[in-house]
């Protein structure tokens, strides 16, 4: 027998139960040495005797900060714990009667991820930026069913590999602040938008996948492979990227206007016909794709700047490139 993982979603709202709080201290105490327990007994073939502990659904109700039980609602029936924790999923809902739509966190925070959904009254969700910390585990974003834009200015962490996926082609989600993604994977999927106002960081990879746009502005310093497989992934002016190494399967690769140029030393791989494309860059700016490896009838489209270049350092023989 596979033993589940504890996951909890939460809403946020008012409390139910005023000595939650309490509860959910010797809750999260219980929790671990259960989890312990439950490694053990799975080590020993006995995992069959022992269920995990329950998970809690929490969503959003208006108020704020967001580290306060006052703030929330577990929905589960019985309520297990005051405020979502790391094992907990914070979800924004129908439930939700924010006049605003601006919440902070109050304090550095870690949830298993967030859930954005169908909201009346529908302002966007706005986490304003006041110097917390969001941890974000492997449920990462969800905004499948959003009627509202997500907008987060507070920095987050990423503490496992993740999707996040915006909604239909109206939603975007945005990131103000630094997103380190702590050597994970760092997956964006869904029909909507992504805008990276501040710089990803860390050794983890980027990967495209989302049949909407995805652009980066900041300065970027993660080291992990960028891969675009749908969708349009741009660069814009004035941003920068640390990453040296560009796979393609599918999609488009997009310097943005102005740009000063990217270096994929590291070469690029090809597995689909994709697009790699800049309008113009700056002065004698280079897009250096390095050595192209790819998969037989997999092309590159190039849309070629006006300005600046984009250059490889593999000779088209033998159809390495072109067919």
């Amino acid at each position: 027998m596979v033993v589940l993982p504890n996951y909890r979603r939460h809403r946020l709202g008012a409390i139910q139960n005023p000595n939650a709080l309490g509860t959910a201290c010797k809750s999260r105490k219980f929790n671990r040495k259960m989890n312990a327990l439950l490694a053990l007994s799975a080590s020993a073939g006995i995992a069959g005797l022992i269920s995990p502990v329950r998970a809690d659904t929490f969503g959003s109700k208006g108020g704020s900060p967001l580290n306060v039980a006052s703030s929330w609602t577990d929905e589960t029936t019985p309520a297990n714990v005051a405020v979502p924790g790391a094992a907990d999923i914070a979800a924004w809902d129908s439930n939700d009667t924010s006049a605003t739509g601006n919440f902070t966190l109050g304090a550095s925070t870690s949830w298993l991820g967030i859930s954005i959904g169908s909201l009346t009254p529908a302002p966007d969700i706005t986490i304003v930026a006041d110097g917390s910390t969001l941890t974000l585990g492997g449920s990462g974003i969800n905004m499948g069913s959003a009627n509202r834009n997500l907008i987060i200015n507070d920095n987050i962490n990423l503490s496992a590999t993740q999707n996040w996926a915006s909604g239909g082609p109206s939603r975007t989600l945005t990131l103000g602040g630094t997103v380190d993604n702590g050597g994970f994977l760092l997956t964006l999927t869904g029909f909507g938008s992504f805008a990276f106002n501040g710089p990803i960081n860390d050794t983890g990879g980027l990967t495209m996948a989302s049949t909407g746009t995805a652009t980066l502005s900041g300065t970027n310093g993660y080291t992990g492979t960028t891969t675009v497989t749908r969708g349009t992934l741009t660069v814009a002016s004035g941003s920068t990227l640390a990453s040296t190494q560009l796979a393609l399967g599918g999609g488009t690769f997009n310097l943005g206007s102005g740009q000063t140029g990217v270096n994929f030393s590291g070469g690029t791989s090809l597995s689909a016909s994709s697009t790699v494309s800049a309008t113009s860059i700056a002065g004698t700016g280079v897009l250096n794709l390095g050595a192209i490896t790819r998969n037989a009838g997999s092309t590159v489209n190039f849309g070629l700047p006006t300005t600046g270049s984009i250059t490889t350092t593999t000779a088209n023989t033998a159809g390495t490139i072109l067919d």
